[in-house]
């Protein structure tokens, strides 16, 4: 049997210079995971089945229904005892969507979630997990386990594993090994709130050899896959899970190198990366790398996340940009000087707020540069000066690379927007594509334009009605926009305030479109003390094939040393279910799940964040 840590839970790196599964005796992750877990109140079942993980030195959750008392504590805890997860699966099985439409979210939490955590409480079970019945659930039910301090929810996979003990949904459906949206990024484990889950058993028509070209595709591409089952016995029917399966999977999946993992595992500092691997379990720590930048823009290039940076410092030594790429947003990698002044003729300084994009097989960086002013250097409409100088002539220009990490060349030789329209100063661009075309939204000196851009990002083309630009400044708007689409509504987020002083926000509005107009919805992010206080220009991210946002900002720590002294930080940012943005919630430890959870934060008269008691 696996050694006992001191909590008294199996320690799977103890005694066992080749860890368990691709976890190393550092903690690398470097060939997948496979979590799996098994439902309902088969406690006979599991309880024969512990030799068999104890074997193969795998772990698995164990959601259960009813009480847990008698019996079920006595299992339970043996499971744990092995290092096995055990979480909620529900007091009486009630779906949660419907349960929650037709009575509310508090009586079915009295009704069906409280009585179950109160018993394992008693019993000395940590609970961090919950199991959707039948897999019913909606973004209500998703906050509700979330704000209550859970760190994972699971979900099921509609469409890849039906139940079908007739057989009459298979037409159409494809082996599991090649439904792309099984799989995701072994990296995302810790940051995924929901995990959705294949299910295995006669009644899902299982066929063990797909199962197993599943765990084989998480060794080669260092992903993970969720897998479910029932109960577990020599001759299982229906729902459940045949035991010669059960040995097959985790006998492959230690041939394959791919961990076993249970749900508590995901949530862990067990789990991390010296490069070669995925650090699925430690909290992403703020600032997220070194050294004093600002105006962040995250993006996702297939399985790597990409930070680009505005350089923190005096105008005229603002004359390149560095990149930051990370597997797994805790862990990042710095790419200096992607592209500098040498490349842009026409840039002296104040290289601003990069905004990437992929398109057609190449990278592009969207820039502002110079802190251009007009002829009279009035914050107004004007011609653009002649010279290229900092306070001169410059605007937004566009680079091109064939690879994220560059080294980006000037794309057109010249800013591609240098005019000073609607009293808006040419910085601070965001590029996003709608319905097939590429439009940008811009400005500075609380003004903001939105414009259309040619496919090949060299010019700009006007609208229908022959307008080269269209107002859409929302209330508050000062910088930094930031534009994008979630379930159908449009979201303006952006800076307010003085970017030198204590006092600069992150406002957001909301429309049916990206072309407005606009509603004004308030602040989602502030002074916060004695964190940090100027927190804005940020950008936003949302983990694939999940409704997890995190938000991508700069900040200054508390105490200040300076007007340049900012650094990148990321949190996540939430919905509540009438899709209004929660207030962020700083951290500096990384416990983006449960340090302080945003539900029991709110903005004050001052414009700080105050928590309620």
């Amino acid at each position: 049997m696996a050694a006992l840590s001191a909590h008294g839970a199996v320690d799977p790196l103890a005694g066992s210079p080749e860890g368990v599964g691709n976890i190393s005796a550092t903690g690398v992750l470097t060939n997948g995971a496979l979590v799996i877990s098994f439902d309902d109140r088969n406690l006979t079942d599991w309880e024969r089945a512990i030799p068999l993980f104890d074997k193969y030195g795998a772990h698995a959750t164990f959601f259960f229904t009813g009480p847990c008392d008698g019996d079920a504590a006595r299992v339970l805890k043996m499971l744990r005892e092995h290092g096995h997860s055990i979480g909620l699966h529900g007091l009486k099985h009630q779906n949660a969507d419907a349960a929650v439409a037709a009575k509310g979210a508090a009586a079915y939490w009295a009704e069906e979630i409280a009585p179950q955590l109160a018993g394992c409480r008693a019993a000395g079970i940590p609970i961090t997990s919950f199991a959707y019945p039948n897999c019913c659930r909606t973004d209500e039910t998703d906050a509700l386990f979330r704000t209550n301090g859970f760190k994972h929810v699971r979900g099921g996979l509609k469409g890849v594993t039906p139940y079908d003990p007739k057989g009459e949904k298979q037409k159409g459906l494809k082996p599991v090994h090649t439904v792309d949206r099984a799989f995701f990024p072994a990296a995302e484990l810790s940051l995924r709130f929901r995990l959705d889950t294949a299910i295995a058993g006669e009644a899902y028509h299982t066929d063990i050899e797909d199962i197993l070209k599943c765990i084989r595709r998480c060794a080669e591409l260092n992903e993970a896959f969720v897998l479910t089952s029932h109960g577990i016995h020599p001759d299982a029917k229906q729902i459940h899970m045949k035991t010669e399966w059960l040995e097959r999977i985790l006998a492959t999946a230690k041939e394959c190198g791919v961990a076993v993992l249970g749900f508590d595992e995901l949530t862990t500092e067990r789990l991390s990366s010296d490069g070669a691997g995925a650090r699925v379990g430690a909290a992403i720590g703020n600032p997220v790398f070194d050294g004093w930048y600002a105006d962040p823009q995250i993006r996702r290039y297939g399985d790597t996340y990409w930070v680009f940076p505005t350089t923190s410092a005096r105008f005229e030594e603002q004359t390149s940009f560095d990149a930051f790429s990370s597997k797994d947003m805790k862990t990042w990698t710095k790419h200096p000087r992607i592209l500098t002044t040498n490349e842009v003729s026409w840039a002296k300084g104040a290289m601003w707020a990069p905004d990437a994009h992929e398109a057609g097989g190449k990278y592009y960086l969207f820039f502002g540069a110079n802190d251009a002013y007009p002829v009279g250097l009035r914050r107004a409409d004007g011609e653009p000066q002649e010279e290229a100088k900092i306070h001169g002539y410059g605007g937004i220009g566009v680079a091109v690379a064939e690879r994220p990490e560059g080294p980006y060349r000037d794309l057109i030789g010249k800013p591609l927007v240098d005019r000073f329209w609607n009293r808006a100063q040419p910085i601070d661009q965001y590029v996003f594509e709608y319905k097939g075309e590429w439009y940008m939204v811009y400005g500075g000196w609380g003004r903001c334009n939105l414009v259309k851009l040619a496919s090949d990002f060299k010019s700009l083309v006007p609208f229908e009605d022959g307008a080269m630009w269209r107002d859409i400044t929302p209330k508050g708007y000062v910088e930094g926009s930031v534009l994008f689409e979630r379930k159908g509504r449009w979201y303006f987020m952006y800076s307010s305030g003085a970017w030198t002083t204590d006092d600069y926000c992150i406002n957001y509005s909301v429309a049916d479109t990206p072309f407005g107009p606009f509603e004004f919805k308030g602040k989602v992010l502030g002074v916060q003390r004695p964190l940090a206080t100027g927190a804005g220009h940020h950008s936003v991210v949302c983990i694939p094939g999940t409704d997890d946002w995190y938000i991508c900002y700069h900040r200054r720590p508390i105490p200040s040393k300076g007007r340049d002294h900012r650094v990148v930080c990321i949190d996540r940012m939430e919905f509540d279910p009438d899709g209004a943005i929660k207030p962020v919630v700083m951290t500096s430890s990384g416990d983006q799940g449960g340090m302080k959870r945003v539900s029991a934060y709110q903005y004050s008269s001052v414009d700080t964040v105050v928590l309620i008691q």
